[in-house]
């Protein structure tokens, strides 16, 4: 039965790429009157009007970025939060959008032309802690293969950067990172910007995590919690509520499949 399943799915996703023609949507966030190119399957599903960001963006525009800022969008996908983020920052303040793939930057760049963007600046590669390549899995939301590809997994191999070294003399007030599973990686790779404390926003995605507690106490410790006034959501689209030591332990947040974590 669950391979019948399996089939029938697989048809049917086939035959929705098959007849998915890309258009355009307007989009109200928080006030904000957003044109986006939906490019993709990935990017219905996600930024359709259908699914509630404001929680998450509320966060960022009340306490994360202020007119002026330089902002960094680390896993920029289709430029949603990336086109927020400029109109935030404003013509002073300047967005770097870093995005691996070549097929979610040009619906990046598409968007940013929507919308009249002219303060980010792109970067097609992948972070993490060294300069090197790495192969990432084909799909609008990759993730970075840390061992062989599983069996029927394809992946592109692209460049891989240091955060410290492409930002070496910028100053950076704002980090969103959102890797699936990368976290930890790039911010070894940001050591110089980390001990500036920037405001963040840091999607933890613990399902990806071999030893989840282990990962989860080395990405705590690069941050330095004790720095920051902090909150957590630990559902998609759950309530933010104030970090507490004593009830968001290491092994309690290992049970999530993602943890966002504000910090202030």
């Amino acid at each position: 039965m669950n391979f019948l399943k399996k089939i029938r799915s697989s048809i049917v996703g086939r035959y929705k790429q098959w007849v998915f023609r890309p258009y355009v949507i307007e989009r109200q966030v928080l006030g904000e009157s957003i044109q986006f190119h939906v490019g993709d399957l990935f990017g219905e599903g996600w930024y359709g009007s259908q699914h509630d960001l404001s929680c998450e963006y509320e966060w960022i525009k009340s306490n994360g970025i202020q007119p002026g800022d330089v902002v960094v969008d680390c896993g920029a996908n289709h430029g949603f939060s990336t086109t927020l983020f400029s109109r935030w920052t404003g013509p002073r303040g300047k967005v770097y959008a870093f995005e691996p793939l070549s097929h979610n930057m040009k619906i990046l760049e598409e968007n940013l032309r929507l919308n009249s963007v002219s303060n980010v600046i792109c970067r097609c590669v992948a972070v993490g802690s060294a300069a090197s390549k790495v192969k990432i899995t084909n799909h609008t939301n990759g993730t970075i293969f840390t061992n062989n590809p599983p069996r029927g997994q394809r992946g592109v191999v692209v460049p891989l950067v240091r955060l410290d070294d492409e930002l070496e003399a910028v100053h950076v007030n704002f980090l969103k990172v959102d890797v699936e599973g990368f976290e930890l990686e790039v911010l070894k790779g940001a050591r110089q910007i980390m001990a500036s404390a920037p405001r963040l926003d840091i999607e933890l995605h613990v399902a990806f995590y071999k030893d989840k507690e282990s990962e989860l106490r080395e990405i705590f410790e690069l941050i330095s919690l004790d720095r920051y006034v902090v909150h957590v959501q630990t559902e998609v689209d759950g309530s933010i509520v104030p970090f507490e030591k004593r009830h968001h332990t290491f092994k309690e947040l290992s049970k999530c499949k993602v943890v966002h974590l504000f910090c202030r």
